[in-house]
């Protein structure tokens, strides 16, 4: 998993945790999300180890991996092709 982020860099929309907790899970801003244990945690990149999309930077947790949106379009694509 990613690093505990522990200084929130803007609370203009949103409140603002106390500390590095949040309440909403899977809220996701300025490059963190809210995890399940309701701490801030930094958004993962591609080939990272994940559970919940909104863990990964690309919004997409396959087989407990972050993968680029533009592989689930290239796919999403073969499909397309292939059952035309």
């Amino acid at each position: 998993m990613g690093q505990l982020f522990r200084v929130f860099p803007s609370c203009e929309f949103f409140e603002c945790p106390s500390g590095n907790e949040c309440e909403l899970i899977g809220l996701r801003m300025n490059g963190n999300y809210c995890s399940v244990n309701k701490t801030l945690m930094l958004q993962q990149s591609e080939d990272s180890v994940c559970e919940n999309n909104f863990e990964c930077n690309s919004d997409v947790c396959i087989s407990d991996k972050c993968v680029s949106s533009n592989l689930l379009e290239k796919i999403f694509s073969w499909f397309k092709k292939f059952f035309g």
